[in-house]
């Protein structure tokens, strides 16, 4: 048996379906036959959820989102052959559009864990290719993986305001900027350093005149946390009056938790050392755009105006991006001229990538 025929013959055996033909899976459900182009899988708008058992039968550790366009009937999703193997992806849960579910995904994702459990405490009989035997295998989901938003939704703990920090939680030394209105994590993080590092007592390199000497916040493990969630009394989004129970817990408590996560009925999910990870691929396209906007001093994108000048002023020792006495800012060093900038678009404008590494920057 090659190893595409296993394959077929494991999904066969977690269907329950292993005599039925290759047009027949079991509940009556019929398996479609996508049109494949040479490139792209079409994909249909919709699949038939109307038993939960359907839905769970797609197990993996990604999570697919689309939104429908209610205007466009014929709408449909394409993915490359490259991204849609049967050897590289399992399918697990499909949330129809066009609104996010945000902190509710957990309606969406009870097939999952259900089957997450049992695959963790029964396991499923599985083929053994090497052995040429059936075992009972078993599996545990290690963590999930997502950009900082969906943190939140999958964690229940908010990304939001001064508590966003998933490391200070409710030791956060953030503030709200007086012109910029915005939040700021500035100088939030020198409590991490060793004890005697230096950095604590630069008074001049960080918000000036302040020195720190407090100890790092300490590390929380998982049953720590599900400890303080069950103490807070907080409720799954799955349970009656779930929304507004943990409104009134959030608003008298002052925490950052939203919810209680429906990861925690995973049997093994409080052991884990890291449960959620940070996807890096939004974080650096969001701190790099930011980044080449100011530098750029690309008018209306730039973080270096008017307001963020009058903030720094007030926390930072920075004389060289004070008023000066014409009453007017001075150009930062950091920003390029127009010679500067033309020789960086010529630059992007020249780059040679392989086929499909990149898009097309020049454009």
């Amino acid at each position: 048996m090659g190893k595409n025929q296993a394959y077929k013959a494991m999904q066969r055996a977690r269907l329950g379906s292993s005599s039925a033909g290759p047009e027949e899976i079991e509940d009556g459900m019929k398996r479609s036959t996508p049109h494949m182009g040479p490139d792209k899988l079409l994909v249909p708008k919709a699949l038939p959820t109307s038993n939960p058992s359907q839905l769970s039968r797609f197990l993996s550790l990604s999570f697919l989102s689309s939104q429908q366009n209610s205007d466009d009937e014929e709408e449909q999703y394409y993915i490359t052959k490259s991204e849609l193997t049967a050897n590289s992806l399992f399918l697990s849960v499909i949330v129809p559009g066009p609104n996010n579910p945000e902190h509710k995904i957990d309606v969406f994702l009870q097939p999952l864990i259900a089957e997450l459990k049992h695959l963790w405490e029964v396991g499923v009989e599985t083929y053994d290719l090497s052995q040429k035997q059936n075992f009972q295998m078993r599996a545990s989901l290690l963590w999930t993986i997502s950009d900082f938003p969906a943190y939140s939704m999958l964690s229940g703990w908010s990304t939001a305001g001064k508590l966003a920090c998933l490391h200070c939680m409710e030791y956060s030394d953030a503030f709200s900027l007086p012109n910029g209105r915005k939040t700021s994590w500035f100088d939030n993080h020198r409590k991490f350093l060793p004890h005697n590092h230096p950095f604590r007592r630069n008074k001049n390199c960080f918000i000036k005149n302040k020195t720190i000497s407090s100890q790092s916040p300490p590390i929380r493990y998982g049953k720590e946390i599900l400890e303080h969630i069950k103490m807070l009394e907080l409720r799954k989004v799955t349970e009656a009056d779930a929304d507004e129970i943990n409104s009134n817990i959030c608003k008298t408590s002052g925490c950052g938790w939203r919810k209680r996560s429906i990861f925690w009925d995973l049997p093994y999910w409080s052991t884990n050392l890291i449960r959620h990870n940070l996807d890096v691929m939004h974080i650096e396209k969001n701190v790099f755009e930011n980044v080449f906007n100011t530098v750029m001093n690309i008018k209306g994108k730039t973080k270096d105006n008017f307001k963020a000048r009058e903030d720094l002023t007030m926390f930072c020792r920075r004389k060289e991006l004070e008023k000066n006495a014409n009453g007017k800012y001075p150009k930062a060093n950091y920003t390029l001229d127009k010679n500067g900038k033309q020789a960086v678009c010529e630059w992007v404008k020249n780059l040679k990538f392989p086929d499909g590494y990149v898009s097309n920057m020049g454009r």
